[in-house]
């Protein structure tokens, strides 16, 4: 897997590779396709989700531009060919549609498009938003699958933009082959939020048509995307599981979620006591700022799925009975000086997760004063594992602060300060 360096170097590289297109491009008018007035479509990404929804999009005759940030997916595009499907092996349905273009060059993606989503990793959605932005209509909606943001990004030189966040990516899916991913699981609801927060219900409507998922609006993005209950269980569970880890490679890499045990669910417990700690201080202390949204870890894995889970009882055993989660295990790696495998801890459930997500809610704490003890636990831990330096001395301080979203990354240090970024 390619480290984050890795990655930004080749979307850097490869900017001005050539595009690769399709006739669907050439033969597809304006006036034969659209959802809610939405003809034309960028998704920045070219992984898992975003082939799910590049083929449901394009299913519905929509033109979808795929703005890649790596030169093998254009190469892996241009060899398999543009049309894209996304198989549901629980309803024995397949969707398919037919991409227009795919490429590094952000106008060609983005010139003229009625939508633009990022479906990649967090780390490069501040580089995308400023080489696709220059190309938008004033006012077109801009959306990501999660990425920490509490409002508009704070970019320095940004346009003004229609942004909004889903809480996390609707389906559990996988490219296994080709150009069809697989779709594992489906969540029931997806929460959104955006800035300004008054289009929340009119962006829920237009992707509920477009990804064919119930969207549920909230108040505002800093209850929905900062303080989604999802973003514990990767850094909780990856800490629960392998924080006593002995070293030793594995004879195969052991279940994630359906390996919870007593002690991984002691640690969740104490992330969300953590968590519900600081939203009551912030509700405090900003008593306009609406977060009834924010719930439990437990609660948001009962609403999202909805019917596939077995045993509701406890937040461990919703874990491992939930049909979606079954036979997932630990991200790993082949072990080089030997058989089995070892633990991958350069991967998104930490260097997402843990590095975009937990450090802003660390951040929002440390902004109230609210102590936070597990969540500076597993922190700790994970920036020893991703020779990070996030904390120190107990304060957001270190000199990896900036590849955080938490708001000390943006030089906010007051509660007024905060409540100025929320809209």
């Amino acid at each position: 897997m390619a480290s984050e360096a890795d990655c930004k170097a080749l979307h850097d590289k490869f900017l001005a590779l050539p595009a690769l297109h399709s006739v669907e491009q050439q033969r597809l008018s304006q006036a034969e396709a659209g959802v809610s007035g939405v003809r034309r479509v960028c998704i920045c990404g070219a992984g898992h989700g975003s082939h799910v929804m590049a083929a449901l999009m394009a299913s519905k005759g929509i033109s979808v531009n795929i703005y890649a940030t790596r030169p093998q997916h254009v190469e892996k595009f241009e060899k398999d060919g543009l049309e894209v499907s996304a198989f549901y092996p629980s309803e024995n349905r397949t969707v398919t549609g037919t991409v227009s273009v795919v490429t590094t060059d952000p106008e060609e993606a983005a010139e003229g498009v009625d939508l633009v989503m990022m479906c990649l990793p967090t780390f490069l959605h501040d580089s995308v938003l400023r080489a696709v932005v220059p190309f938008l209509r004033p006012g077109t909606p801009v959306g990501a699958v999660k990425g920490g943001w509490w409002g508009k990004p704070p970019l320095p030189g940004m346009a003004p933009l229609n942004f909004f966040v889903m809480e996390t990516l609707p389906w559990a899916c996988r490219v296994d082959k080709g150009h069809t991913a697989t779709v594992l699981g489906t969540k029931v609801c997806v929460r959104l939020g955006s800035s300004p927060a008054s289009e929340a219900p009119k962006l829920c409507s237009l992707m509920s048509k477009l990804l064919e998922i119930n969207f549920r609006p909230v108040a505002n993005m800093l209850g929905s995307c900062t303080f989604f209950p999802g973003f514990v269980l990767h850094p909780g569970i990856m800490y629960g599981l392998l924080s006593e880890w002995d070293g030793e490679a594995f004879e195969k890499a052991p279940l994630f979620y359906q390996g919870v045990d007593d002690r991984t669910e002691e640690v969740l417990h104490g992330m969300q006591a953590d968590i519900d700690n600081t939203k009551a201080k912030l509700q405090e202390l900003l008593p306009g700022v609406d977060l009834s949204s924010v719930g439990t870890v437990h609660d948001w894995l009962l609403d999202a799925y909805d019917g596939q889970i077995g045993d509701p009882t406890t937040l461990g055993s919703t874990l491992r009975t939930n049909a979606a989660y079954a036979g997932l295990v630990v991200p790993s790696r082949p072990n080089p000086s030997g058989s089995g495998r070892l633990p991958l801890f350069d991967y998104r459930y930490l260097t997402e997760d843990a590095e975009v997500h937990l450090t802003v809610i660390r951040g929002m704490a440390e902004l109230v004063g609210v102590p936070t003890p597990t969540l500076d636990r597993v922190l700790d831990w994970v920036q020893a594992r991703l020779a990070r330096d996030w904390l120190r001395d107990g304060k957001l301080q270190g000199k990896d602060l900036a590849k955080t979203r938490a708001p000390q990354a943006f030089g906010i240090r007051t509660v007024e300060a905060l409540l100025q970024s929320v809209e």
